[in-house]
């Protein structure tokens, strides 16, 4: 497998005395921003919401951060927007070469430091929003909210940011088809049609897939996909409590998003499931650690 070194700028982060605390407060404050955000955006006005106005109060928010992002229109018409990382990623054919490069090192010419490895260095982000044909409003301001929400949270929660935009560099080409149908499998199909018959068969369905993986990459990919359920969790509550303001206007769509969460999605459960398993997981490599230095 490749090693990977991460980077990550002081561009696509809030500093430490922003974001220090446990998740729990860093998804608070994600939170409070996202809101405060909002507000601005409502006292300009509550029904239209311009993309040029969003994109003032988002700068006006974290230029003093010097964050690098852009608001840009979301062409593809299965989505109402998303949030996506600005990455340069270099490869390296050895972890002597990418030291040399990166601190003028030279490492010593041994088979550990002969392995292949990746430098990824996350650099800011694009915000995806749909328009409308004028070109300036925004389709659903709902929407935009669920998008600044995953923003902010990338923004105080960076380690998550990369595991899920560069865990599928360390898994080896003869695994990388199934990389793709397990880690897509938990949660893509954020669509209409997708609807999970059972917990229990779902359940049986991923470690099914996961059992030609080695127990390493197991791990890896079930703690990526834990960073993207934690994040949609975030980013379709915020969603619904704004949408509960006004809940006669947006009765129609608060049952929608209600039950799609809960019954399309089912994020929660497939947390619960992922954290359990990666438990066992975590416990049988380390009984196996331990059985093979006796």
């Amino acid at each position: 497998m490749y090693k990977i070194y991460r980077e990550i700028s002081n561009s696509a982060k809030f500093p430490l005395a922003i974001s220090r605390g446990s998740e729990k407060q860093r998804f608070n404050k994600a939170k409070a921003m996202t809101n405060l955000v909002a507000k601005k955006m409502d006292s300009y006005n509550s029904n239209i919401w311009n993309v040029k106005c969003l994109n003032y109060f988002l700068h006006e928010t974290v230029d003093k951060y010097k964050i690098n992002f852009d608001i840009l229109p979301e062409i593809n018409e299965k989505y109402y927007g998303s949030v996506g990382t600005k990455l340069d990623v270099i490869s390296y054919n050895s972890i002597r070469d990418f030291m040399k490069n990166k601190t003028g090192i030279e490492l010593p010419n041994i088979p550990i430091f002969k392995k292949p490895c990746i430098h990824i260095k996350l650099n800011g982000f694009e915000i995806k929003i749909k328009l409308k044909k004028d070109g300036a409003t925004i389709d659903d301001k709902y929407t935009a909210i669920h998008e600044i929400r995953h923003f902010f949270d990338h923004l105080l929660n960076p380690k998550l940011s990369t595991n899920r935009s560069s865990d599928i560099f360390k898994y080896p080409k003869e695994y990388s088809a199934k990389f793709e149908s397990i880690y897509m499998g938990v949660y893509k199909k954020f669509t209409e049609e997708y609807k999970i018959k059972s917990m229990k068969e779902f359940k049986k369905n991923i470690k099914k897939e996961m059992s030609v993986l080695p127990c390493e990459l197991r791990i890896v990919l079930l703690q990526g996909i834990r960073s993207r359920l934690k994040l949609e969790n975030n980013a379709y509550s915020h969603e619904l409590r704004a949408r509960c303001k006004n809940p006669i206007k947006n009765m129609r769509r608060i049952i929608h998003n209600y039950l799609f969460v809960k019954n399309n999605l089912q994020i929660k459960a497939k947390l619960n499931f992922v954290n359990e398993y990666l438990e066992e997981l975590i416990a049988a490599e380390r009984k196996n650690i331990s059985k093979n230095n006796h």
